[in-house]
């Protein structure tokens, strides 16, 4: 069994299609391939993009979307993102000792989307895969997208819930790294949206 697969069956019994259980393996080894400890959006997308078995990766492909390109996007947005915290965290700490001037050991943070990638991230693996090692695990994002795959799934009366299902789901989700990836490429999520639904 993949890393994936094994990472699935912690998650959920819920019935995801075989193409869906393949993609999330895929998704994490993105993760792992990242150095992050949890699946979250941005791995699921990569997951899709390269994803040969139906809808879903043909129409990202179709708007010029390419694995590597995303990939080294994902990244530099989680460098970013680790460099704001970083600088945030100096600020902090160089008013931890000034309480006359009103600052907490909380005031540096502000919570912004950056942050979301940063979040996702913040994980340890509690679960062990077959080789004894610890199973990656979804971030709270992550849950959100498989949870609306499968909401989705249901209300179109399908048994299993598809990589098609799982797109739709990142798309209305709107938050986290997948879209800010999406929006960076300019990539119409309207659009997708509705390309998306007219393949049923």
């Amino acid at each position: 069994m993949s890393e994936g697969e094994q990472t699935y069956k912690n998650y959920t019994d819920a019935n995801f299609s075989d193409a869906a259980v393949a993609l999330l393996s895929v998704a994490a080894d993105e993760c792992k391939a990242a150095g992050a400890e949890k699946i979250s959006s941005e791995h699921l997308l990569l997951a899709l993009i390269a994803d040969e078995s139906g809808a879903a990766g043909s129409l990202l492909r179709a708007r010029g979307l390419k694995v590597d390109s995303v990939r080294k996007q994902a990244r530099k947005f989680a460098e970013e993102a680790a460099e704001k915290s970083g600088l945030n965290q100096m600020h902090t700490h160089g008013h931890e000792h000034a309480p006359e001037h009103g600052h907490t050991a909380e005031s540096g943070h502000a919570h912004t989307r950056d942050h979301d990638h940063e979040r996702d991230q913040d994980c340890k693996g509690k679960d062990q895969g077959d080789d004894g090692a610890p199973a990656l695990e979804f971030a709270a994002l992550g849950k959100w997208i498989l949870t609306g795959a499968l909401e989705q799934a249901t209300l179109e009366g399908c048994e299993q819930a598809t990589p098609e299902h799982i797109l739709v789901a990142l798309l209305e989700e709107g938050t986290g790294v997948a879209i800010r990836l999406l929006d960076h490429f300019k990539i119409n999520l309207q659009m997708l949206h509705l390309k998306l639904s007219r393949q049923d």
